[in-house]
């Protein structure tokens, strides 16, 4: 993801949207989402549904709107993204 500089300083990332799409492929799954603007990464966060209800936790960071997720076991995970840049995080899509 490329950013020009100087970056508006005062203004946080635009939000990812709901535009998440996962495939699964055996015991990867790959996240695919818009591009935040002013975003200069993306944390991704999931949880373990099996259970019912979760509550999302940093799994990992990726700098494009796309991540492939090789640890994914057979089990119901939820995923969460959030653009962040230096002035903050967007809420969770």
């Amino acid at each position: 993801m490329k950013k020009d500089f100087p970056i508006d300083s005062s203004t946080p990332p635009g939000p990812v949207g709901n535009t998440l799409m996962v495939t699964k492929e055996l015991n990867r799954v790959v996240l695919d989402w818009s591009d935040a603007t002013e975003a200069f990464f993306y944390n991704v966060k999931r949880c373990d549904a099996t259970a019912g209800s979760c509550a999302p936790q940093q799994y990992a960071t990726a700098t494009s709107s796309t991540y492939n997720d090789d640890n994914a076991t057979p089990m119901i995970l939820w995923y969460f993204t959030e653009a962040v840049n230096p002035c903050g995080i967007t809420g969770l899509n």
